[in-house]
């Protein structure tokens, strides 16, 4: 049986309480992990599930929902949704990531602001809040992803203001862990990078949203590396040359969205 104790970073914010360090969770094998996101990390599903289980007997539940947001509850009831599944999943671990949805306004659902408004900054706050409180009620880590940049210059700006605002919500907590984005993800302009400079496989589909192999590699790394480090193990790279790169047609092996060398 294993302890984690929680490391966050608790920082005073306007919008809740101090919170009062987690107790210690005791974990037995498997280690369960449950991933929450939206198309982006059913992309990285393989790769994140590949690192996660590199790391031994652990169990990944891919909950991700295509077209999620925080700010679109209209489209999937995520406080009633995350609840249950805490509740009967009990998971270890949380991990969170988040494509673009959350970068522009949902006009028919009332009381979102327009993200490009003064309002929406305290809003967005109060969503990232509510999630951490319905995640980490039972005391799993939760390793939030920051977006990652995107083809349009003002939705990525959106997301570096999303990100920072998460980061802080995040840290906050005794159990969460925000995991910056690799830089290798982004331009020298700040918006998505869609191959990898140094091996030429694509890093992103054409879209400049959604995850090819490589990308989802390199996210997968980082997270095994963060779990690692609370669980007090190594973590190693062999993983990144595995089958599931070749799993899924949303990979590598599929041309017209993940070009296997730079155009």
């Amino acid at each position: 049986m294993v302890a984690i104790t929680g490391c966050g970073t608790n920082t005073e914010t306007s919008s809740r309480e101090s919170i009062a360090d987690s107790p210690a969770r005791v974990l037995g094998l498997p280690y369960k992990v449950m991933l929450v996101g939206d198309g982006v990390m059913t992309d990285a599903d393989p790769g994140i599930r590949a690192a996660a289980e590199s790391l031994g007997p652990f169990e990944v539940n891919d909950q991700a929902f295509w077209g999620f947001a925080v700010s679109k509850p209209n489209w999937y009831d995520w406080r009633t949704k995350w609840s249950q599944l805490i509740g009967g999943y009990d998971p270890d671990a949380v991990v969170a990531l988040f494509g673009v949805h959350d970068t522009y306004a949902h006009r028919d659902i009332e009381g979102s602001p327009d993200p490009g408004s003064a309002e929406w900054q305290d809003w967005y706050r109060d969503q990232i809040v509510d999630a951490m409180n319905i995640l980490t009620e039972r005391e799993a880590n939760v390793y939030w992803f920051g977006m990652l940049p995107v083809g349009s210059p003002v939705a990525s700006e959106r997301i570096r203001s999303n990100n920072a605002i998460a980061r802080d919500v995040v840290q906050f907590y005794p159990t969460g862990r925000y995991l910056e984005p690799d830089p290798v993800f982004a331009t020298d302009g700040g918006t998505a990078r869609l191959v990898d400079p140094i091996s030429g496989l694509a890093l992103r589909k054409y879209d400049g949203v959604h995850m090819c192999a490589k990308g989802a590699g390199i996210l997968g790394l980082s997270l095994a590396t963060a779990i690692a480090g609370d669980l007090g193990t190594t973590v190693g790279s062999s993983f990144l040359a595995g089958q599931w790169r070749s799993d899924d047609a949303f990979l590598d092996q599929a041309p017209e969205n993940c070009a296997l060398s730079a155009p």
